[in-house]
């Protein structure tokens, strides 16, 4: 009987430990370095081995991502990084953008458990392939009634802004964050892209069009206070006036709309901005069902999406034959990090005249970089330990080529955004 009852204890005793060893971390922030993250928690993980479900048209861009290889498993809900900062920062319940349902953050792990593994492809693209993914809130949670976890706060914020560039910084909130891996942990990088040529052009348009081929400092400005200006004002042709330009963008939660306000001497993150949202018909077209611009919708003066993978959506879609601004046919020009640029790369623009490469970033050609972060003020151990090895992936690991610069390859530094590159 003593015998039966030592091995049932002991049993229990195994079974506290198993349980004690399992640990679920939650990760909010930039939306810029998913990909990245992504990779690097697969990494750390097992690729192969790691079950992962999302919500997203794919995994690469999903904002919502559930990843679990049985013991350990991390839970990202990312929708900016200065709101991130602040959700950590204060401990406040993530939601997934703006006015969103914390309720709906979450994926539960039961549920990525019984979803498909997911992996790193090869260079120099390292796509992540995998899991088992709904298209949107509404249809998981068809397929998933009880699909999401309790509201929460995150236990960390992938962030590509300082803490002290944002209205959360240190010395206001009394709260210094912990830097994972004790700093950066790579560069991100941003740039400006036009939207698509408008449907059945002209030659006109269409060669009034091609001549959009760079964004100066000074003339994104001058856009993002008026939201809306004339062709010729880029291109500095006359008749180009026939034409307008149309500025979309992201909201104040966003770290690339603090390093886009910072680069282009604009202010802070929280500068009024004019800025406007894509519609077909009554469906938004970023963060909506909508498939064609046909209208443009102003926003709030710190409004606008709260994903880069909704300006993408802008800028790959048609647009519509008929489409005006102000009765006249435009073109749209959003700022994103280079994981959300435009499927097709001729809609590409050069900043202050330098195309975006890395090569040219690394050089300190190409200005319009931040670094990336990883903070954290929580003090649990077994947690700390997973938020400090999958930063350390994101360091070391070639997978981070596929969003950003490595930090051990940049051959330049600056003290923050927006400062002079040395």
């Amino acid at each position: 009987m003593k015998l039966l009852k030592s091995i049932a204890l002991g049993a229990l005793a195994l079974a506290a430990v198993s349980v004690a060893s399992a640990t679920t971390v939650k990760v909010t922030g930039s939306t810029a370095f998913r990909k990245a993250l992504y990779a690097s928690i697969i990494n750390q993980l097992g690729s192969g081995t790691v079950k992962v479900a999302y919500i997203g048209s794919a995994l690469n861009g999903a904002n919502q991502a559930t990843f679990t290889n049985g013991t350990d498993t991390v839970q990202c809900a990312m929708a900016g990084s200065v709101g991130g900062i602040n959700w950590v920062v204060n401990d406040v319940n993530v939601a997934t953008s703006i006015g969103g349902n914390t309720a709906q953050a979450w994926i539960k792990e039961s549920v990525a458990a019984a979803g498909a593994t997911a992996a790193i492809g090869a260079g120099p693209g390292f796509t992540i392939t995998g899991g088992t993914g709904q298209s949107s809130v509404a249809n998981f949670l068809i397929a998933n009634p009880a699909g999401f976890d309790a509201a929460s706060i995150a236990d960390f914020c992938m962030s590509d802004s300082l803490q002290d560039s944002t209205p959360y910084d240190s010395a206001s909130t009394g709260i210094t964050l912990t830097q994972a891996q004790g700093g950066g942990l790579g560069v991100v990088q941003f740039l400006m892209a036009k939207g698509k040529l408008r449907t059945g052009a002209d030659a006109a348009f269409t060669a009034a069009y091609a001549r959009l081929t760079n964004i100066s400092a000074l003339g994104f400005q001058n856009l993002s206070n008026l939201g809306a200006v004339p062709l010729s004002f880029f291109t500095g042709v006359d008749t180009d006036s026939a034409y307008n330009v149309v500025l979309v963008g992201r909201d104040n939660d966003s770290g690339t709309r603090l390093a886009t306000t910072f680069e282009t001497g604009i202010g802070s993150v929280d500068t009024p901005m004019s800025q406007f949202r894509a519609f077909d018909g009554a469906n938004d077209v970023g963060s909506g069902t909508g498939t064609t611009v046909k209208t443009m919708t102003g926003v709030g003066a710190t409004a606008g999406y709260s994903s880069g993978g909704h300006v993408k959506k802008v800028l790959d879609a048609a647009v519509d034959a008929t489409a005006v601004f102000g009765g006249k046919p435009f073109i749209v020009v959003a700022y994103v990090g280079t994981g959300d640029a435009p499927t097709d790369s001729t809609q590409r623009l050069t900043y202050q005249g330098v195309a975006q490469s890395d090569l040219a970033t690394k050089a300190g050609q190409y200005t319009f970089w931040t670094y990336q972060q990883a903070y954290y003020k929580i003090t649990d151990a077994a947690k700390i330990s997973i938020i400090e090895a999958v930063a350390g992936n994101i360091l070391t690991s070639k997978a981070t080529a596929a969003a950003g610069i490595l930090l051990g390859d940049m051959t330049v530094s600056r003290g923050a955004e927006g400062t002079v590159v040395f």
